[in-house]
């Protein structure tokens, strides 16, 4: 898949607690990011199928219905790499175990979000 260059990066936000990702929307509008949501695993997935390409993925990893770890074997088996920050409470699971760029443990600040998000752009773009 590729990856756009330039512009104003997209992400998208999955989290079943709406008042987190709404949070996390604020913050990530706040500093020029594009975003966009889904509360669960299942509507993420049908925004990836249908053609939506965010520059990042931030994804909840315990959410009813389609998880998280549900999303990444999805992506893994249609060939998206899209750099993935895990929010997650999960303290047994680390990011480079599930494919992901950067873990944030939550409850995190919005510095912790702000430097996940850059580290996570950073290493895409720097090739990995």
């Amino acid at each position: 898949m590729k990856r756009r260059k330039q512009g104003i990066p997209r992400v998208l936000v999955i989290d079943d607690d709406e008042r987190l990702m709404m949070a996390i929307t604020q913050v990530l509008h706040d500093a020029g990011y594009k975003t966009r949501t889904s509360y669960d695993g299942h509507l993420a997935i049908q925004r990836l199928s249908m053609g939506y390409a965010p520059d990042l993925i931030i994804l909840d990893l315990v959410m009813p219905r389609v998880n998280g770890l549900e999303v990444l074997n999805w992506m893994r088996q249609h060939d998206l790499q899209i750099p993935i920050v895990l929010a997650t409470s999960e303290d047994d699971v680390r990011a480079a175990d599930v494919g992901a760029v950067v873990k944030l443990s939550k409850p995190f600040t919005d510095e912790e979000l702000l430097a996940a998000v850059a580290t996570a752009l950073r290493a895409t773009e720097q090739g990995g």
